[in-house]
This record gives structure tokens, sequence and C-alpha cells, in this order.
């Protein structure tokens, strides 16, 4: 409903078709104003028509009027001025700006997202024949309805059934393998197990003695070359003993003369350090010392800064994208394991195809490695993030150290430095002692020809012990000739034995050889039984009740196996179960946000104009389709009743009910505005008469329908809001016969 408005520049919103589905959107629907025409010169042959004057009755009134134009010229002349006046007011009325309103009413307000797709049934069914062949019978025919179990087609046995004789063959020959295996393996049974004990027990003894043999050689051996080593290693040591001695005695005079050089130089040196110390190495450490605690501060503090960044951000933003994608991993892998789920029920109900089972468990396989490697991906993340924590926490524990250390070696410096000058003061004093000795170590001359005739007296004594371990050597070889006899029995017994062995062997081979036969005989038979299900193969039939929708093959065509490495097998029939229906919708991107799981939906289908039929969403697809740039994902709706007249292929349009809410205040949408701080406002009309008068009001919106927008706070019901300001085109129109009142006058003169 809408105001009365009296004023020409306010033009109202022409009477309201309201369109309300359930469940759907409301759409205003403006009823056009018929345009009266304008009057003129130009159409006076249509008014002459409608009036049904002859052209004998337009002649008579020209006439007439030619005759007494004098009279009735000025009268014409002031009705047509007239007119051209009144026009003229009006034209310039109607190009003046007017503005639209609405009237703020109770109502209900909904949010609805609009999605095209196509009807399908609940199951559409490929039915293969697992066995090749030509097709000799058809059972049925496009829109037969069928049970579980009931015949569709039957292909030509002749091939498959040689298969079955050739595997019964085959099977009749295994089992005559066997028994000739039988009577092979008992004949070979009669070799005695004593011989080959008797031959293991001779073989043992000889390793034994062996052993024994080679334990004793090894002991002689370690013993007699351990003491030949070390008589060799004394001999050497006593000779370079004796050299070393000699060569001492012989160099001692000019030792003692380097010795009290080297003791004049090492003087020299200490009071050189000393000296060193005092003027340039303290002073230089005490610089170091200072620089080295100013950069372990300026570390420590930059340590800090990083252990600070990595707890509050780094770690932080690492853990929550990990964390995401393990959410979404897991949301895949729950998904795919509800439809491998359904998918499995179905196939054992015969529904479904076992290729859309493996499709199935291969997504979920998917999903199960991208779950696993989220869930991988997550704790190695935790696992690295915790070690960086770990290591700038090492870092800072380190240079706090650092710190600690600077700090300790500048406080404990100068006393350092004490102890430094002390020490190279006493080694001062010790170079000066050592100076002393040496010019008083004039004696060591005589004494190092004593230490050579020791040193010669031990290496005689060495010499004698070696040439007596050289002699234990000796032995050892009546060891080595008792280790050969040894081998040579050891030897003989393991031939003895390897011929026991083979005499047993040759009752396990014909052991073998029955298991193997066996075995040929269960390979005959899964052949056979193979051969028997390819033959059974041949009569196609109906895996779950249908319709057939779709007939491929006709009697006499050849088609191939659906089990074949190189053919996916040719399709005989199509088999739709329409105990349910779905709509397969194609939702855009931008709006996918606003549609799950259970949502109620209304679904317009093109074939039956005006109907409605309920249905809900019962699933959302991981998958995606781009059109001209568009992503699109697509969601199954399926329908609350089915209806025979839907069939699958057609075209339907779903709405989607997002939000609703009934009896609140609203407003269409064109009237809501924005001001530059995003403040919401509606412009709402005061008065009318005598000119149009408005005024700002903010507002708090609600939910924002597909039309209507809810207001909670701001307009009172009954409320007048303005929806746009219209500037209309100005009207140019001529008049015809002239650009003056009197145009219209010259051509009836005229005429």
């Amino acid at each position: 409903s809408m105001p009365t408005v009296n004023n020409p520049r306010i033009q109202q919103t022409p009477p309201i078709a309201l369109v309300c589905r359930p469940a759907l959107s409301c759409d205003f629907k403006p009823v056009p104003r018929p345009v009266q025409p304008f009057l003129s010169d130009a159409n006076f042959g249509t008014h002459r028509r409608k009036l049904r004057l002859s052209h004998r009755e337009v002649l008579t009134m020209r006439r007439w009027l030619k005759g007494r134009r004098w009279v009735w010229l000025p009268a014409i002349l002031l009705l047509v001025a007239g007119g051209w006046w009144y026009r003229r007011v009006q034209a310039a009325k109607a190009n003046q700006p007017f503005i639209q309103t609405a009237k703020v009413e109770r109502t209900t307000v909904t949010l609805t997202v609009s999605a095209q797709g196509t009807i399908r049934p609940y199951e559409i069914v490929d039915v293969k024949s697992k066995a090749a062949g030509k097709v000799i019978q058809m059972a049925v025919e496009v829109g037969d309805r069928v049970k579980k179990g009931q015949l569709i087609c039957r292909i030509d046995p002749s091939d498959v059934q040689t298969v079955v004789n050739q595997a019964q063959a085959d099977l009749d020959a295994a089992l005559a393998r066997v028994q000739q295996a039988m009577v092979n393996w008992q004949m070979q049974q009669q070799v005695t197990p004593a011989q080959l004990e008797e031959a293991h027990q001779a073989l043992k003894a000889a390793a034994a003695r062996l052993r024994q043999a080679e334990s004793a050689l090894a002991a002689q051996e370690k013993q007699a070359y351990a003491s030949l080593r070390q008589a060799e290693q004394a001999v050497a040591a006593a000779k370079v003993r004796y050299e070393q001695a000699k060569k001492q005695a012989e160099a001692q005079p000019s030792l003692t003369q380097a010795a009290l050089q080297q003791a004049e130089a090492a003087y020299k040196s200490a009071l050189e350090n000393l000296r060193q110390l005092k003027e340039a190495t303290i002073p230089q450490q005490r610089a170091q010392a200072k620089a080295a605690l100013q950069q372990a501060e300026a570390a420590y503090k930059s340590a800090l800064e990083n252990l600070r960044q990595l707890k509050e951000a780094t770690i932080p933003q690492q853990r929550a994208q990990a964390k995401a994608q393990y959410d979404d991993a897991k949301a895949q892998l729950e998904n795919a394991e509800k439809n491998l789920q359904r998918q499995r029920e179905l196939f054992e109900k015969g529904f479904v195809a076992k290729s859309q089972l493996d499709a199935a468990e291969a997504q979920y396989a998917a999903a199960k490695a991208a779950f696993d490697a989220a869930a991988e991906k997550l704790r190695t993340i935790e696992q690295e993030l915790s070690a960086q924590l770990q290591t700038a926490e090492a870092r800072v524990a380190e240079a706090k150290a650092q710190l600690d250390s600077a700090r300790e070696r500048w406080r404990t410096l100068d006393a350092e430095h004490q102890a430094v000058l002390r020490d190279a003061e006493a080694r001062v004093a010790q170079a000066k002692a050592q100076l002393d000795a040496a010019k008083a170590n004039a004696v060591q001359d005589e004494l190092r020809q004593q230490e050579v005739q020791a040193a010669e007296a031990a290496l005689r004594q060495a010499e004698a012990q070696l040439e007596a371990a050289k002699a234990q050597l000796l032995t050892v070889e009546q060891r080595r000739a008792d280790v050969d006899a040894a081998r040579a029995a050891l030897a003989q017994a393991q031939a003895s034995y390897r011929q026991a062995l083979v005499n047993t062997q040759q009752v396990r081979l014909r052991q073998e050889d029955v298991k193997q036969a066996k075995a040929q005989v269960q390979r005959a038979l899964a052949q056979l039984r193979n051969a028997r299900i390819q033959l059974a193969d041949t009569v196609i039939t109906a895996p779950r009740d249908g319709v057939i929708v779709e007939k491929l093959v006709q009697e006499g065509t050849v088609i191939s196996s659906s089990t074949s490495a190189f053919s996916q097998g040719t399709t005989i029939v199509r088999l739709a179960d329409m105990r349910r229906i779905y709509v397969d919708a194609e939702v855009a991107e931008a709006d996918i946000a606003q549609v799950w799981v259970g949502q109620k939906v209304d679904v317009s289908v093109d074939a039956f104009p005006g109907e409605v039929f309920e249905g809900k969403v019962i699933r959302i697809d991981p998958r995606t389709t781009i059109e001209q740039n568009v992503v699109y994902v697509h969601v199954l709706v399926e329908l609350n009743e089915v209806d025979e007249r839907l069939k699958p292929g057609m075209s339907a349009t779903c709405d989607f009910l997002v939000d609703r809410k009934e009896n609140v205040l609203a407003v269409p949408n064109e009237a809501i505005k924005e001001d530059e701080e995003g403040k919401t406002y509606v412009e709402v009309l005061l008065h009318a008469n005598p000119e149009p008068k408005t005024e700002r009001r903010y507002v708090e919106v609600g939910l924002q329908g597909t039309t209507l927008t809810e207001v909670k706070k701001g307009l009172k019901e009954g409320e007048v809001v303005v929806t746009a300001f219209v500037q209309p085109q100005a009207l140019t129109q001529q008049p015809p016969q002239g650009g003056g009142p009197m145009g219209g006058m010259r051509g009836l003169m005229r005429r």
C-alpha cells in the first residue's frame, strides 16, 4: 500500500504485485500505467477511423467549414493557442525531477541463493557383460520395468563351453600326475636315516680335532712371536740408548756452552716480556675486554629480541597455517569415508558397479594420504618450531653466559694483570737463577762418559735374549704338521656326510614332486571353476530393480568383455533407479559459503512452470568446474517427493534458503544507503505538499534479503522512505506542420 500524494514532483510507486513462492524471495513487480496519446493533425486520420466517418461526410464537413471560415476562424485560433500553451505547461511539469517511495511494513524477509542444475535419478547403472561374444537374445526394451535377477540378454556360449571342456581335461591329467608322484615317493623312503646320523657324528669329531690342533698352534705361535717381538724391541731400545748416550757424551762440551748462552738469552727475554706487559699487553687487554663487554651486551639484547619475535609472531603463524591444512584434510577424509561407506552398502545391495566402489576407495585412499601428510606435516612443524624455540633459548642463554663472562673478565682483569706481572717478575728471577746455574754446570762432561759405558752393557744383554726367542720358533713347525693332519681327516668326514645327505635329499625331492602335483590339481580345479563362471556370465541379468532408459545393443551384436585389460566393455542397457530423484546443481564459487548439507531448497523445473518441488541438500562435492572463467561447485539436492513426470536430464532451478525472518519491519534494498563513514541511513519522506521534504535517518539493519532489508532500529511501521531520485529526459517533440501553435491550423486550412 502507498500513501496518497498530490504533489506532481513525487511519483508514487505503482500498485505492487507481490509475487511470493514458498521459501523464496519476494519480488516487487510494478504494473505499468497507460500513456495517453497527444491529439494532433498527424493522428487525425486515426480518430476519423475511430469515429467511422465516410469520405463523403468528411468532404461535406470541409465545404461547410470553408463557407464559414471568417466566422469560426478566431475561435479555432484561440482554441489552438490554448491547447499549445497547455501542452507546454504539462511538458515543463513532466520534465521536473521526482522521487519514488515505499512504505515501511511488517513482512517476511528471505535470503536465497539461486543455481541451475539438471534432474537425475538415484542411480543409473551401465549393465555390461563379463563375457564377450555374439548377442543371441535381447529380453528387454526401453521403458520396461525389471526386477533384480530378471533376464536381460544371452551371449553365445559356444567358445566358453570349449574352455570348460579343456579345463576338465587338464584337471584329469593333473590327478594322474599326483598318483605317479605318490608311488615314486614311497619307493625312495626305503633309505635308512641311520647312515646319515653316523656320518654326521664322524664329521663333528673330525671338526673338534681340527679346532683343538688349530688352538694349540695359535697359542704356540702367539707366545713365540710375542717373545721374539719383545726381544727385538729391547735390542732396538738398547741401541737407541747407547747411540744417544754416545752422542750426548760427544756433544756435552758444546751443550754446556749452549746452555750458558740459552740461559743468558732467556734472562734477556724475561726482562723484555716484563717490559711488554707493562707498556703494551696489559693496556691492550683492558681495551679488548671493554669492547668484548659491549659486544656481549649487544648480542644478548639481539638474542632476546629474536626469541620474542619467534614466540609472538613466527611460531603462532606457522602453527596456525599447519593446523588449518590439517583441519581441511581431516574434513575431506571424513567426507571420503562417508562416501566409501555408502558406496559399499550400495555395492552389497547390487545398486552400483564395482568400478564406482573402486573409485570411492581410491578417493578415500587419496584423502587418507592427504590427511596423513597433513598430520605428519603438523607434527614436523611442531618439532621444528620446538627446535627453533630451543635453539633461540639456547642462544639467549649462550649470549647471557658470554655477557656474564665478559663482565667477570672486566671485573677480574686488574687482579689478573697483577698476577701476570708477579709471574713475569718471578720468571725474570728464575731466568737469573738458571743463568747462574749454567755458569756452574761444567761437571756434566764426566757424567756423560759414565752413561755411555752403562748403555753398552745393556745392549749386549738384550742381544742375548733375542737369540733365545728365535730358538723357540722351531717348536711352532711341529704344531703346524698336527693341524694339516686334522684338516685331512675333516675333509674325508665331510665327503662321507655329503654322500649320506644326497641319499636323504632324494626322499625330500620325491615329496616335493607330490606337493607340486597336488598344486597343479588345485590350479586346474581353479581354471575349471573360472571357466564355469564365464559360462554362467553369458546370461546377463538385472543387478537391481529399475527402468530400462536406454538399449545400446541388438540381437546379433558382437560385444567385448568388461573385464578386458584393453577395453571397458560394451554397455548393453542403462538401468535407472527412480525411487529417489536428485538435482545436480552448479553453485557459483561466490555463493557456496551460503549452502550447507540439510538446507531447504525449492526446485523449479522449466517443463512445469509455476510448480515448486521441495527438497534438501544432501551433499556438497569437493570437485569444481570452470565455465567461462567462473568456478562452480556441484551440489546434490534430493526431492522430498517423487514425481513420475520428472525425467532425467530436465533443466531445473534451485533456490537455496539461506535465512528467513518473519513479521519484521522491512524496506526495499534500494532505500538503504551508506555515508562516507560507512553508517547506514534512509531518506524518510516527511510531507509531499507543497514541496516534498525528506529527512536523513540512521538505522540499524538486520537480515539483507534478496529484495528486502530488515530494519531493527530507526523506523516505524507506516513511515514512507525514498527508494530513488529520478531525473527524466526532456520532452522535445515538435508540433507537426510547423514549430508554433499555428502549424496545425495552417495544415487544416490547406485541406
